[in-house]
């Protein structure tokens, strides 16, 4: 990190204490997509959300929303130890991208704890499993008996219907409904302009112990995405 980068964090030291011992987190990305996830992170209020770590930081942009911009993904050492961090929430929106940089911070900062958070406007059912690093925004909703996996992403008022399925770094986008019995392979990003009643060659439909699944870029696949 230059001088100036150390000068600001010793600024933040003393504006950014943690009144309520809650667990200092940041945010890695600083797009719009990120700020939402900084307000759902600060309605949930299980976090004291310290600032935001950029990618293409530079020393002209500090601030994002009033909140700091720390530095960059190589700098993140570094700002765990300096401001005993618990961890982040990924804010990526790039399905493989979002992949790419969690291995990133893996290899970086083996024990990094990836946070999931999850709108308190969000409806959710019952037997559901949420894995980490997974963002849940505002009104979605997760019918009962379903699979969300790991950094995966269900943007404002999403439905993922009765035993659906997620796998790991996949996504709906906004006002997007993943009907009863639906399943999302790795990667794969369901907007409004596919269809999943249809047997197409995104959705196609399979039967994996009698289940009756339709799936969403899984192919042959589906054993090992599941």
């Amino acid at each position: 990190m230059t001088e100036k980068n150390f000068c600001y964090l010793y600024f933040i030291d003393e504006q950014y204490k943690n009144p309520d011992e809650m667990k200092n987190i940041v945010i890695i990305g600083a797009s719009d997509y990120a700020s939402k996830v900084l307000t759902c992170a600060q309605k949930e209020g299980k976090f004291n959300v310290v600032g935001f770590i950029d990618a293409t930081f530079a020393s002209k942009t500090i601030k994002h929303l009033d909140f700091p911009v720390l530095g960059s993904l190589k700098d993140l050492a570094y700002l765990t130890d300096k401001l005993q961090l618990h961890g982040g929430i990924l804010a990526v929106q790039s399905n493989k991208k979002r992949k790419v940089m969690a291995d990133k911070i893996a290899k970086m900062i083996p024990n990094f704890e990836f946070e999931s958070t999850v709108a308190p406007s969000a409806k959710l059912g019952d037997n559901l499993y949420i894995g980490k690093g997974t963002v849940i925004l505002e009104s979605t909703r997760i019918a009962s008996d379903s699979w969300v996996g790991d950094f995966c992403i269900l943007n404002s008022e999403a439905t993922l219907g009765n035993n659906g399925i997620m796998d790991d770094f996949s996504s709906l986008a906004a006002n997007v409904t993943a009907g009863n019995h639906i399943g999302l392979a790795k990667y794969t990003h369901m907007d409004a302009s596919m269809n999943n009643n249809s047997n197409t060659a995104n959705n196609t439909s399979f039967s994996a112990k009698d289940l009756g699944y339709y799936a969403i870029g899984f192919g042959k696949r589906l054993k090992i995405n599941l």
